[in-house]
């Protein structure tokens, strides 16, 4: 376990850093013997980050950062199809994934569509099922069903041909 590089830190990263630690000593996650990791019910808090295989750099990153204040981070790089399988299995405790302009407009908005455990499918992570979110969730549905209903149809024109080309274009 490394801990992120000294000469790459800046002082706002030292800061966070410090925050993190303090934050999980709150919470009751401490290093009890000694060993510089986290420690949770006498067991080394040790998490498994999935990710597809062109997200590896970004992981070793993530990875470090979680070993600087004693999180011990399993990384599996995999490729898109078995990080489709492995995330409806629920075979991670953490996951990078990339959101897009229809994602983000989706379902209630606010990406609530990726998180919803009531929905599943390609790039839906489902795994909020906090009754306060999921009726939030409702009301935002029913919000947005009856805005539609007024929009202009030129307004709804547009913002079609918008989203067409968003949803089109290789970034």
């Amino acid at each position: 376990m490394g801990g992120a590089r000294e000469d790459i830190i800046s002082s706002t990263d030292a800061r966070t850093l410090e925050r993190a630690k303090r934050l999980l000593d709150e919470g009751g996650y401490r290093d009890e013997d000694g060993d510089g990791l986290i420690e949770d019910e006498g067991r080394n808090l040790k998490l498994t980050l999935l990710v597809q295989s062109d997200w590896n750099r970004v992981a070793e990153l993530i990875e470090d950062y979680f070993g600087s204040i004693g999180i011990a981070l399993v990384t599996r790089s995999v490729d898109f199809n078995t990080w489709m399988a492995e995330k409806d299995k629920y075979a991670y405790d953490l996951t990078i994934t990339r959101t897009t302009p229809w994602g983000m407009l989706m379902h209630a908005n606010w990406a609530t569509g990726y998180f919803d455990s009531r929905r599943s499918g390609q790039g839906v992570l489902h795994v909020l099922d906090d009754p306060a979110f999921l009726r939030l969730s409702v009301s935002f549905s029913a919000m947005l069903s009856v805005r539609r209903a007024y929009l202009p149809a030129k307004f709804i024109a547009a913002s079609s041909v918008i989203s067409t080309a968003l949803r089109n274009w290789d970034f």
